[in-house]
Parts: C-alpha cells; sequence; structure tokens
C-alpha cells in the first residue's frame, strides 16, 4: 500500500466520513464498479464506527487493492472483542404437536448481540472474507475484503473464523481469554434463561449505550449525558466478563436450536460492585429518558424483572446459596384464547389415533411397546421410557424404553422414596420438568441420570394416574432445550391417561 492509501483517525464520529471519503477514492482511481465501491463504502463505516465508538483510541485505516478486491484495514489500541452474530434459528417445524411458537423477535436475535455483533453482521455479508488479527503488543486489526472472490464471479459473503474454527474474538473453546482466565476461579450458575430475555436486555442496553456516546462525541453535548456516556463506557469494560458469559451462551444456543440456555459467569472480588453501579447507571439512564435527553425506547417490563432476578440471581449465589431456575417462561405467554384444557383438534386426532393402535394391545408388554413408539413418533422425542410400581407398592421399575442404546443396562429399578423425577412424579401424581442440564443438576444433585437423560438437555417425567400415589411414569426426553406450554403438559396428561387406562383394562402381567 502507498502511503496516500493509509489515514490516520481520531476517535469521533467525523472520522467516519473521513474514512468513507477515502475509500471512494481510492477505488475510483483504480476504475472500480461503483457496486464494489458502494460496499466498500459501506464496509469501512462500520469498521471505522466501531472503532470510534467502542475502542476510544486512535484509529489507523489502511486501504489496498488488487486486480478484483478492495482491501480495508482498521486497527485500534482495544484488546475489546469483536463478536459475530450467530445463525438464522432453527425454527420448530410447523408440524410440531407442542405448541411451542415460532416466536418471531427470535429472528431479531441476530441483532441481540453487542453492537459491534450487528455492525459485524452487515460486513460479513458484503465481504468476500473478514477477520480480526490481534497484536502481540496490544489492540487490533478488523481487516475485510469486498470485491471479486478468488475463484472467479461476483463477491460471496463468508464469514471469517480462526484456525480452530472459533469466532473471532473468541479462543478455541468459545470463550474470551478474559472469562477463560477468570473461570479458573469462582463462578455463577444462572440456569434454564430464556435466550429472548438475553436478547431482549442487552439489544436494549446497547441501543442506549451507543445513543449515548453518538451523543458524548458531538458539539454541545448536554453534560449530564456526556458523564453517563463515560460511566456506562467504564462499566462495559468492567462487565466483560458477564456480558461475555452470556453473549456466548446464546450463540452456542442458537447453533443447537434452543429456546433456553445455562449461563456460567465468570466473577471476581469486584463483581458486587459492578452490579451496584450498573443499578445505577439504568437508574440514571431511565431519569434521562424521562426528561427527553434519550430517546432510545425504555425496556419493556419483563426485561426489567429479568433484570432485577438477574442482579438478585448473582448476589444469592455470591453469598453462598444454591443456583435456582430462572422462572421466566421460554416464550411470552400465549395470548391466545383458548383456554389451556381445550386441546387442539390436531392433538385430539393423535389421542385418538394412539387409543386405536392400544386398542389391538393384549397385555401390558404390548401396550408399552406400542404407546412408546406412537408418543416417540407423534411428539418428535429422542427417547421414551414407560416405568410402573411395582405391586409392592415401595418400587417403581421399567416395562420398555425406545431411543437406548443397546448397551444401556435394562430393567432399572428405583425406589418410590429416592430423590429422583421418577420416584417424585409417582409420589405427587404432577408432571416433572427438567429443561436444561443445569437444571438437573440444580434439582437433584446426587441424581446419576441414565445416558439418554444424561445426553438430551430436555425431558418430562408425566405420573399414569391424576391422583397420587401414580402407578407409574411416562418419560419422554429431548436433545435440544425447551419448555413445555400449560398445553403442552394438559397434552401429555392425557396421552397418560390414555395409556393408564389401557393398562388397567389389560389387567396385571
Amino acid at each position: 500500500m502507498s502511503d496516500d492509501d493509509r489515514l490516520s483517525l481520531e476517535p469521533m464520529l467525523s472520522s467516519v466520513a473521513r474514512a468513507r471519503v477515502m475509500v471512494g477514492e481510492v477505488a475510483a482511481r483504480h476504475g472500480f464498479d461503483p457496486v464494489v465501491a458502494g460496499d466498500a463504502a459501506l464496509v469501512v463505516s462500520e469498521l471505522v464506527t466501531n472503532a470510534v465508538l467502542h475502542a476510544r483510541t486512535a484509529v489507523d485505516l489502511a486501504v489496498g487493492v488488487t486486480d478484483a478486491t478492495v482491501r480495508i484495514e482498521v486497527t485500534d489500541a482495544s484488546d475489546m472483542p469483536v463478536f459475530i452474530p450467530p445463525p438464522l434459528p432453527i425454527l420448530v417445524p410447523e408440524d410440531e404437536i407442542f405448541d411451542e411458537p415460532v416466536v418471531p423477535d427470535l429472528d431479531d436475535l441476530i441483532d441481540a448481540l453487542a453492537t459491534t455483533g450487528r455492525g459485524m453482521e452487515l460486513v460479513a455479508s458484503i465481504s468476500t472474507r473478514w477477520g480480526v488479527t490481534a497484536h502481540a503488543e496490544g489492540g487490533k486489526t478488523v481487516w475485510a475484503e469486498v470485491g471479486i472472490d478468488p475463484a472467479g464471479g461476483p463477491a460471496a459473503p463468508a464469514r471469517a473464523a480462526g484456525a480452530s474454527g472459533a469466532a473471532p474474538g473468541l479462543d478455541a473453546a468459545g470463550l474470551h481469554p478474559a472469562v477463560a482466565e477468570d473461570g479458573a476461579g469462582r463462578s455463577v450458575r444462572l440456569v434454564a434463561v430464556p435466550l429472548r430475555l438475553i436478547a431482549d436486555s442487552d439489544r436494549n442496553f446497547d441501543d442506549t449505550i451507543r445513543e449515548l456516546q453518538v451523543i458524548a462525541l458531538s458539539d454541545g453535548v448536554d453534560p449530564e449525558v456526556g458523564e453517563l456516556a463515560r460511566s456506562a463506557t467504564q462499566l462495559l469494560s468492567e462487565l466483560g466478563p458477564l456480558r461475555y458469559g452470556g453473549q456466548e451462551a446464546l450463540h452456542a444456543a442458537r447453533d443447537r436450536g434452543d429456546r433456553l440456555a445455562d449461563l456460567h459467569l465468570a466473577v471476581g472480588p469486584d463483581t458486587r460492585r459492578h452490579l451496584r453501579a450498573l443499578d445505577a447507571l439504568l437508574g440514571a439512564i431511565a431519569a434521562a429518558r424521562s426528561t427527553g435527553k434519550l430517546l432510545v425506547m425504555a425496556p419493556m417490563p419483563e426485561v426489567v424483572a429479568f433484570r432485577l432476578w438477574y442482579h438478585d440471581e448473582v448476589l444469592r449465589q455470591l453469598g453462598g446459596q444454591p443456583a435456582q431456575p430462572c422462572p421466566f417462561p421460554v416464550v411470552r405467554p400465549d395470548s391466545s384464547t383458548r383456554p389451556a384444557d381445550t386441546l387442539s383438534d390436531r392433538r385430539l386426532q393423535l389421542l385418538s389415533a394412539l387409543e386405536e393402535r392400544l386398542a389391538g394391545a393384549g397385555d401390558r408388554r404390548s401396550v408399552a411397546e406400542v404407546a412408546l413408539e406412537r408418543v416417540r413418533a407423534d411428539t418428535g422425542a429422542s427417547f421414551a421410557n414407560l416405568l410402573l410400581v411395582e405391586p409392592d407398592g415401595a418400587h417403581v421399575s421399567g416395562i420398555h424404553r425406545v431411543g437406548y442404546e443397546p448397551d444401556e443396562p435394562q430393567g432399572l429399578r428405583y425406589a418410590v422414596s429416592h430423590d429422583n423425577p421418577i420416584s417424585e412424579s409417582v409420589r405427587t401424581a404432577e408432571p416433572v420438568v427438567l429443561r436444561t442440564r443445569d437444571e438437573r443438576l440444580t434439582r437433584y444433585p446426587r441424581l446419576i441420570p441414565s445416558k439418554p437423560v444424561a445426553d438430551n438437555p430436555t425431558a418430562v417425567w408425566v405420573p399414569l394416574g391424576a391422583t397420587a400415589p401414580a402407578s407409574g411414569v411416562l418419560v419422554v426426553g429431548f436433545g435440544r432445550a425447551r419448555d413445555f406450554t400449560d398445553k403442552d403438559l394438559r397434552y401429555l396428561l392425557e396421552v397418560a391417561r390414555v395409556i393408564h387406562q389401557r393398562l388397567a383394562e389389560v389387567g396385571p402381567a
């Protein structure tokens, strides 16, 4: 690159316009197509804007060209990582019988990470290649190439990754280095947190911080807003490990198609102070918003409640208390007017088909085989198991199962008095739902689960019979973290009722 293709920029918004002008001049001088020149201008705008708002250091811009591409390099002195957004969600199939909605807001999770992530999503969609180079002496260079891909033809969007396949800014384990280092110390677990609330909270917070930073870099800034922006920037760096934990869990859960995540957050000796500072900052932001000094929308009441729970749960665990599952639903409350005890036509059809198939089963073993195959096929479950209380009333044992490995031990037997979900469902005649692995560890710390239960994050134990103690348990497990609405549980209870009724009709073995 020649000296004319380099530019030193100050951390101010006017630098974005200077960068765009320079890239446009370079592209025109080398005869690039206007489309390529326009894409290069968009890319440099995002890269320089992110550096100005987040690095807050001097920025060096370099633009290089080949016969086919424009290469843009933006270097700053900050070690703040660059996040890329997760891929589009794996949506629940429309024909899935459970009423877990395909929430439109999940499409917006791509906007839920830090502002850097939103900008980098645009860079990734426009560029042929892009990446991040960390410097041993500190700082980093974010680069992107726009134009013709190496194989010829128009630029093909490509997301960059390091040699390990990890996203730029993350180590091979998928953790920001600060989290990996601090993780050797103390951590807290936030169990079964709905992704939508992580996203909604982050999106509102990041939009607010971005507005503060933009205002603070403008002329004639209100002193109150300027102080808020400075406080927010400082606090963001201090809260790094906590924020990275949530954002990385969001990445990983979205890759799996989960709707819940267990967050393992690194904490340090200053975490309590940081949380108090965050409370004070959010209060000051709300006051500035109420007086019209900030225009970004206030968070929804549920997001406010979620933030309070998050704050209190971290403090509880720092005080030595055990983790408790997040109490918020995986999806927003159903606005449907259909009562929870009213089953959809499709579910009624499936129940009718199950009854017809069970009518041809003449003994308990046959009932179990027909029921489990049907339940697994109808619900899309990874595995299913049917256990019955023995004549002594003190033990429960398996009669049939599907989705298990051939080498899994057969004939498992449990005492009804044991502290496990099978025995609890028998004792109480109530379903037991474990939505994530950490929720299982939290509720049943001594449980040694069978391999399917251990390998799959979500399972539900449904009692056979409406009065306690139940006569047995239907176990249904799923390969992704999910929740069950009241309608879902109502359907599974009806399935268990049909099975229980047929077992009573065929009598003991």
